[in-house]
């Protein structure tokens, strides 16, 4: 039986990875900058939600232009929400401390119940993005379920902006299907 399993799982792995197969998001533990806690995917409450996702600081102020556009285009639009999330989980917990204060000087008052940190699951968090880069911010767009439905990678630019724009326009107006 373990040499099915040695089998099966990869090509598993395979096939959950093929574009228009998207899994839901897998169980993750966060906290808000404002101290409450956020579990995905079950707190999502928006229909279409946008995660600008940044692993250094580099990244946390490229992704920082992704969640301010979104917001600026999307924000008063009934089933929309963007958050930010700092995935810290591979800084030392000695470290830990000064790396919230400087996260929290970078985002503002209004801004904090929708900025998250993740201090663990830093393997599964990096899966999720098919991380490449430290430096990168990487972007998920998913439905209220957690079900990854576009994603984008690196700087804000031009037209993966559009792509992913067009993606939330086509979910909050009804062209997507919820399952």
């Amino acid at each position: 039986m373990a040499g099915f399993a040695k089998i099966v799982v990869p090509i598993a792995l395979v096939f959950a990875a093929l574009p228009g197969m998207a899994a839901p998001l897998p169980h993750l533990e966060l906290s808000r900058l404002n101290g409450t806690s956020f579990a995905l995917p079950e707190d999502l409450g928006a229909k279409t939600s946008a995660l600008a996702i940044g692993f250094t600081r580099s990244a946390g102020s490229k992704s920082r232009a992704w969640t301010d556009r979104l917001e600026k285009d999307f924000g008063d639009r009934p089933g929309f929400a963007a958050y930010g999330v700092a995935v810290l989980a591979a800084v030392p917990r000695l470290f830990r401390p000064l790396a919230l204060a400087g996260v929290e000087k970078s985002v503002p008052a209004e801004g904090r119940d929708r900025f998250l940190i993740a201090l663990t699951d830093e393997a599964e968090w990096k899966a999720l993005v098919g991380y490449e880069s430290p430096d990168d911010p990487y972007i998920l767009v998913m439905d209220r379920q957690g079900e990854v439905i576009a994603e984008g990678r690196g700087p804000l630019g031009d037209a993966a902006y559009r792509k992913l724009a067009g993606e939330i326009d086509r979910a909050l107006s009804g062209e997507r299907k919820e399952r």
